[in-house]
């Protein structure tokens, strides 16, 4: 039989070690992979322009890069991962799939995704980042970032989606339900 109190313990743990790296300096960052051409500094989130972490279903969010290179950076590229809290891959944000970018950037600067009325249900959601140069891996940085969703009016009924109404599905998608009238 699993002890719960372990197994709640154990996630408790998990959950919180990101919050040491979210507090941490990119710059300083050890754990990376890739060529190190091109460094990504710091990602900050926001909602409408307020930085946060905390964000209700349903929010536009900003995700904001901010990077350094030796020179200017030919053919870039930038994919962010989204994770749940068991690391399983939920969505990616990936420039050379949705995005126009310029074929070149200068050394630094700031590069951001928006993504509108984010649908995931309440929970915590890190971010993995690979930043790419001519299909070179320049920067990978695992769990560079996190995000925590929460309890919203998603549907606009007044009732408020949450936690408990979340245990099967990882996304909502706006709907609506009919009674169609037959002619027959």
């Amino acid at each position: 039989m699993v002890n719960r109190d372990n197994a709640n313990e154990s996630i408790r743990y998990y959950l919180n070690s990101f919050e040491n790296k979210q507090l941490s300096n990119l710059r300083i960052r050890e754990d990376r992979k890739g060529n190190g051409n091109v460094r990504i500094n710091r990602i900050d989130i926001d909602s409408n322009g307020v930085t946060n972490v905390v964000f209700p279903i349903g929010s536009d969010l900003n995700f904001n890069i901010y990077f350094d290179g030796l020179e200017d950076i030919r053919k870039p590229r930038v994919i962010l991962g989204i994770y749940d809290n068991m690391a399983v891959g939920v969505t990616r944000f990936d420039t050379d799939i949705t995005s126009f970018i310029p074929s070149s950037l200068p050394r630094s600067g700031k590069i951001s995704c928006q993504v509108k009325q984010v649908s995931l249900i309440p929970g915590r959601y890190t971010v993995n980042i690979a930043f790419f140069s001519k299909g070179n891996l320049e920067d990978y940085i695992a769990n560079a970032v996190y995000f925590d969703i929460v309890g919203s009016d998603f549907y606009s009924t007044g009732k408020l989606f949450n936690d408990s109404d979340s245990q099967l599905i990882k996304v909502l998608f706006h709907h609506s339900w009919s009674i169609p009238t037959d002619s027959n």
